[in-house]
C-alpha cells in the first residue's frame, strides 16, 4: 500500500543519483541507452516540437545523434517510458549537480507530441522534482527566450525566473529559472526541523475547533469522469501534516467528507505545504504529487479532496469511492 502521511518514511540527505529508475502511473524514467537511438530519433524527427527552440535542425539524424552521443556522455539523461505500452515517448537530463550549492539542472526535455496535452509531462516532472529534492535543496531550468511554451510550463511549476544570460552555443539568451525546494518562501517560513513541522501542525490544529486526523485521505485530480489520484494516504499516517493544511484549505473538521476544489484553492493548499519541503529528514509525497497534479492544470481546472474516518463504511459519493478502489489498488 501507498505509504502513509507525511513523515511516514525518515530519510537522510543522499548524494544525488543523476540516473535513477523513476516509476509513476504513466512514465517510467530510466538511464538513455545507445538502443534508444532510433526510438528517440523518431519522436524528434517531428518538426513542430522544435517550433520555438533554437534548433530546429535536430529533426536531422546527423544532428540528432550528436546531440544524442552528447546525452549519452552527460551521464544523467533519462529515457520517458510510456507504461502502457513500453514505447519511449521522450528524454530529459538532470546535470550541472553541484553539491557544494546542493542545486541541480533539469533540461534538454522534449515529449512526443501525441502525449503532449495531457499528464505525462507532469508526472514526469512530479518525479524528476521529487527524485532531486531528495538530495538538494533547488533546481535550475534553462529556458530559450523564444521558448515560450517551455517557459510557462517552468512557471507553473512554481519556479522563479532570477536572470538572463547568453547561450553557450551562440543561440541567443536563455532565461533562468530557480525552484527551491522550500517553495520560494522566505527563511522564516521555512521548516527545516521536525519539530518546526509539529509546531506548525499545531498552529493550524489550534484553528481549527474540532478537527480530527482522518485515517485516509488524499487528492485528486477530476478528468471528465474520473479521478487522478496523487500520493494518498492510508491508516497509520504518523505526523499528517498535510492532512491538516488540506482540511484547513477545504475547512473540514471530522468525518467522511469530500470536497471540490478549484485550482486556486488547490494552489493554496500546495503553498502553505511547500516550507516542510525545507525538512530533509522526511520526504514530502503529498507536497511533490499536488504540485505534479496542479502543474499542467488550467485556472478552470477541478481538484477533490477525500478524508475518511471510517475504511470500513461505505463511501458518500463517487469521488469517495474512486478513493477508496485506489487505495485498494495499491497504486
Amino acid at each position: 500500500m501507498p505509504v502513509s502521511g507525511h513523515g511516514a518514511r525518515a530519510r537522510r540527505p543522499v548524494t544525488l543519483d543523476r540516473q535513477p529508475v523513476l516509476e509513476g502511473a504513466l512514465v517510467r524514467l530510466r538511464p538513455l541507452r545507445e538502443r534508444d537511438l532510433s526510438s528517440l530519433h523518431a519522436v524528434a524527427s517531428d518538426p513542430r516540437l522544435w517550433e520555438q527552440h533554437p534548433s530546429k535542425d535536430r529533426t536531422q539524424r546527423p544532428v540528432f545523434r550528436r546531440w544524442f552521443d552528447d546525452a549519452l556522455a552527460s551521464g544523467g539523461a533519462l529515457a520517458v517510458i510510456d507504461r502502457r505500452d513500453g514505447r519511449v515517448i521522450g528524454t530529459s537530463r538532470f546535470a550541472s549537480y553541484e553539491p557544494a550549492t546542493s542545486e541541480v539542472e533539469i533540461g534538454w526535455t522534449f515529449l512526443a507530441r501525441s502525449h503532449w496535452g495531457g499528464h505525462h509531462n507532469a508526472e514526469m516532472k512530479g518525479l524528476m522534482l521529487g527524485h532531486a529534492f531528495r538530495s538538494v535543496q533547488a533546481v535550475v531550468f534553462r529556458v530559450h527566450t523564444g521558448n515560450l511554451r517551455s517557459q510557462r510550463a517552468v512557471e507553473k511549476l512554481g519556479a522563479v525566473r532570477v536572470r538572463t544570460e547568453a547561450d553557450p552555443e551562440g543561440r541567443g539568451e536563455n532565461h533562468v529559472y530557480r525552484l527551491e525546494a522550500s517553495g520560494g518562501y522566505r527563511s522564516h517560513d521555512r521548516w527545516p526541523t521536525d519539530g518546526d513541522i509539529q509546531a506548525a501542525k499545531r498552529r493550524y490544529v489550534d484553528r481549527m475547533p474540532g478537527y480530527e486526523p482522518p485515517v485516509a485521505y488524499g487528492a485528486g485530480r477530476i478528468d471528465g469522469d474520473g479521478v487522478r489520484f496523487g500520493h494518498v494516504n492510508d491508516v497509520g499516517g504518523v505526523h499528517m501534516l498535510p492532512a491538516v493544511i488540506l482540511a484547513f484549505v477545504c475547512g473540514h473538521r471530522s468525518g467522511t467528507a469530500t470536497y471540490v476544489l478549484g485550482a486556486e484553492a488547490m494552489g493554496e493548499a500546495v503553498r502553505l505545504l511547500a516550507p516542510a519541503e525545507a525538512c530533509p529528514a522526511y520526504e514530502h509525497p503529498n507536497l511533490w504529487s499536488w504540485r505534479a497534479l496542479a502543474a499542467t492544470a488550467g485556472a478552470d481546472a477541478a481538484f477533490v479532496a477525500v478524508f475518511v474516518d471510517d475504511v470500513g463504511a461505505a463511501p458518500v459519493d463517487r469521488y469517495d469511492e474512486a478513493f477508496r478502489a485506489h487505495l485498494r489498488s495499491g497504486a
